[in-house]
């Protein structure tokens, strides 16, 4: 067989395969109503997190990001020094509107908008 026919045929026999992809990171409605509300916890869960490792934070830090127990404005100190750090496309989702890019250094004050969904 031809190299020339190798990619039709392998697209022929891809387009067969039949797949759905559930991969979140998301948790239940269980587990959100039982934590209660935790914007920060939820949104710097995964990938953020490592990307906050990634750019410096402490372990500490991060423990402290995400507990929902503690005080918003705390949490948000210690988060702000790595915030323009962080801009893959999962982080883009923790911007609030009209903040600018993910690269663009934000206002000290732009988590404050985190809502959760």
């Amino acid at each position: 067989m031809p190299v020339k026919d190798l990619l039709p045929r392998l697209r022929a026999e891809i387009d067969k395969i039949q797949l759905a992809d559930s991969h979140e990171h998301l948790h239940t409605e269980r587990q959100r109503l039982d934590a209660g509300p935790n914007a920060l916890g939820s949104l710097f869960a995964h990938y953020a997190s490592s990307d906050l490792v990634s750019a410096g934070m402490s372990g500490e830090d991060l423990n402290f990001l995400r507990d929902g127990g503690k005080p918003l404005a705390p949490r948000l100190k210690r988060l702000m020094p790595y915030w323009s750090a962080i801009s893959t496309a999962w982080n883009s989702t923790a911007r609030p509107p009209g903040s600018g890019s993910a690269s663009a250094t934000p206002k000290p004050t732009s988590p404050a908008g985190i809502t959760t969904c």
